[in-house]
């Protein structure tokens, strides 16, 4: 009995200990996430804000300025002018 108790005692310990490094795990992936979140909003302000200083400086009307992704390269984006 006593070793059935130590037993238990212990993957409950090993079951413990996983779950916290999957807990660490997904808050350094969401950590992540965000981080890349905001650097790509940060690049299409940065793209819209350098787009319109190029339509001013070349007097040239574009009505509308859009990123999306690109389908073969999920890395990548496509600039969409209109």
């Amino acid at each position: 009995m006593k070793l059935e108790i130590k037993e238990l005692r212990k993957g409950n310990e090993v079951l413990t200990d996983d779950r916290d490094n999957l807990i660490s795990e997904v808050q350094g992936l969401q950590s992540s996430n965000e981080l890349k979140d905001e650097r790509c909003k940060n690049l299409k302000n940065q793209l819209e804000s350098h787009f319109s200083e190029i339509q001013r400086a070349t007097n040239c009307h574009v009505a509308h300025v859009g990123l999306e992704p690109t389908s073969s390269d999920p890395n990548s984006i496509t600039l969409i002018t209109s």
